[in-house]
């Protein structure tokens, strides 16, 4: 049987397809320089769409960090004092 589009799994397809449109817009000089993405508005849709999931997510590594880890501090914490010593250096 001869391949076709339609006989290849549907994300090796369509991942071929948006590579190869990000490469065509990217070869036009005006596009590129201005650093245009075709795919910027179902991106930032879906990252919206994905912050329940995350929040969900980190919640779950929070507590699964604090059952291995009980006396050391929570996640969140460690990562807020990093981020003060990083202002304050």
């Amino acid at each position: 049987m001869p391949a076709t589009w339609l006989s290849h799994p549907w994300l090796l397809v369509e991942c071929y397809l948006y590579v190869h449109i990000a490469a065509a817009v990217q070869a036009q000089p005006l596009l590129a320089e201005a650093g245009f993405d075709c795919f910027a508005t179902q991106k930032a849709a879906g990252w919206i769409k994905s912050v329940p999931a995350a929040q969900e997510l980190a919640e779950q590594a929070e507590a699964v960090h604090l059952q291995l880890h009980p006396s050391q501090l929570p996640l969140q914490q460690v990562d807020k004092a990093a981020d003060a010593v990083a202002a304050a250096a």
